[in-house]
């Protein structure tokens, strides 16, 4: 009885390898080059494996060998014999030698081999038909190649993932052999295109539509998993792609003919001694003192106006301000960067002085204080807010610190969160609706870092725009905001205080 169970598997196993001999009508050999093949041709040849939905596997023998594939770069003089001048030559790459290029049905490349890195592999495919090419140069030739076996790749072999965008209606699936990660792109990738929603920011792969973020876009599938489906999760973003500048941060912008301080026109000039005054006139220490510091401001060396740009963004984006009907524009996007907005931004760069009074501070990264105002900076965004964050390498006034415009925030599928920002040096990550520039805080609020993972030391953040009502540069502010966000920002600190002398008991206890 077990003698005819093996000699009926015998047949079936016979049977299935004829199939993937097999394409439609007639019986087809194996791939195999000529031996040695010649020079100065392309051998092409295509297979198709009848029954293979999950690709195939594809065996080369143990001598496929092919003379070694090498590519140089090199520098070559201009024609016109100017000489090797840096950044005007020509550049050029001098290839040598043979490969194997193994292609799909689609004709995506597989991969590219040259000497014996054919020799006794097997190759993955993910479609049931193939072409291998053959390509080789004027001389020395070897032996090529010969394929030993095409087997299908079945359930146990391969896995499939299918990506899914319920708000595009795209898909892509995509087969993974057994054993091998699944790296995910730093961005929705589907049929070939990134997704991009104009105000909304890709924030990983959920396992049902809606659902909870389970992998981040940068994020491994296990190899042990199996099938998978997976949806695209999408965050809703306050400020959409058209009401960022489209200029950015840069000198380039901000300086001409030599200028290398702070420019603002007269009426902003005067607007900003106006509100100062109004302000500080009858105010307390440090109000005087400020005072002279800021009417000197048009005198300072240019630094950055970040916090002036990020600003004017959020005012125009909250109708506190308006900055279109001076250029006749329909969206911040179309706005130049002529000398009246810089004087704008400007104007708003030198209140970053008089805010900071009113912000939220913190300085000691991990301490309870740093994680009360992380976590209050992070509930302020999720809850459907924008806030100035203006952070430093280590400590303010010791290095070059820099201010971005949170928009929108999630939490990942690690327990971190994620703040996105508008940043000004990076606008155009903003203005492609890629929204790149985001800020990650560790699941226990003890840290945050930068697009780059560079970390962050002090902050001083804000959430609070009404203030800056109180320094209108058309000169119909009034002080009484300004002094209700100083109020509030020291009952938050008194919030803060308690927070750390409550941690610092039950540390005691």
């Amino acid at each position: 009885m077990k003698t005819h169970l093996r000699a009926a598997l015998a047949v079936i196993t016979a049977l299935w390898l004829a199939v993937c001999a097999l394409p439609v009508s007639a019986a087809e050999a194996l791939p195999e080059s000529p031996h040695p093949y010649e020079n100065g041709a392309t051998h092409v040849q295509r297979y198709t494996c009848a029954d293979a939905p999950r690709g195939v596997f594809v065996t080369f023998s143990e001598d496929t060998y092919t003379e070694p594939y090498e590519s140089t770069w090199i520098v070559v003089p201009k024609p016109d014999g100017s000489g090797f001048t840096l950044g005007d030559v020509i550049s050029q790459w001098v290839r040598s030698g043979d490969y194997i290029a193994v292609l799909d049905a689609d004709r995506n490349r597989v991969g590219t081999y040259s000497g014996d890195r054919l020799a006794g592999k097997t190759v993955y495919v993910p479609t049931a038909s193939f072409e291998i090419l053959l390509v080789s140069d004027a001389e020395n030739n070897a032996y090529g190649y010969r394929v030993t076996e095409v087997r299908p790749a079945g359930k146990e072999d391969v896995r499939l993932i299918t990506y899914r965008d319920a708000a595009t209606g795209r898909s892509e699936t995509v087969m993974i052999p057994r054993g091998e990660g699944a790296y995910f792109p730093d961005e929705c990738y589907i049929d070939g295109r990134y997704c991009t929603r104009d105000g909304y920011a890709f924030s990983g792969w959920a396992t049902v539509p809606g659902g909870k973020v389970i992998y981040d876009p940068d994020a491994e599938i296990p190899a042990d998993m199996g099938d998978m489906e997976l949806w695209a999760a999408w965050t809703p973003l306050q400020l959409k792609s058209d009401e960022v500048l489209a200029f950015s941060n840069s000198s380039w912008y901000f300086e001409d003919d030599g200028r290398e301080n702070y420019y603002l026109s007269a009426e902003d000039y005067q607007a900003m001694q106006l509100n100062l005054y109004k302000t500080y006139g009858l105010g307390p220490v440090p109000g005087p003192v400020l005072s002279v510091v800021l009417a000197t401001y048009p005198n300072w060396e240019w630094q950055g106006s970040c916090y002036g740009m990020s600003t004017v963004v959020a005012l125009q984006h909250l109708g506190m301000i308006d900055l279109l009907s001076a250029q006749n524009a329909a969206c911040v996007s179309e706005l130049e960067a002529d000398d009246r907005l810089i004087s704008r931004i400007n104007y708003y760069q030198s209140q970053a002085a008089t805010s900071w009074l009113t912000e939220n501070k913190a300085y000691d990264v991990g301490t309870a204080g740093y994680r009360a105002q992380l976590m209050r900076l992070y509930e302020a965004v999720e809850n459907g807010g924008i806030a100035l964050f203006t952070f430093y390498p280590e400590k303010p006034f010791v290095d070059t610190g820099h201010t971005v415009l949170f928009t929108g925030a999630y939490t990942r599928g690690d327990g971190s969160h994620v703040l996105i920002a508008y940043d000004c040096n990076d606008a155009w990550s903003y203005l492609d609706a890629d929204y790149d520039s985001r800020f990650v805080i560790s699941p226990d609020f003890s840290s945050i870092v930068d697009n780059w993972e560079d970390d962050v030391g002090a902050f001083n953040w804000t959430a609070d725009f009404d203030q800056f009502s109180s320094f209108d540069a058309e000169g119909k502010g009034s002080p009484l905001p300004w002094y209700k966000a100083l109020l509030r920002h020291f009952t938050e600190l008194i919030e803060t205080l308690k927070t750390i002398f409550s941690n610092l008991k039950g540390v005691h206890t």
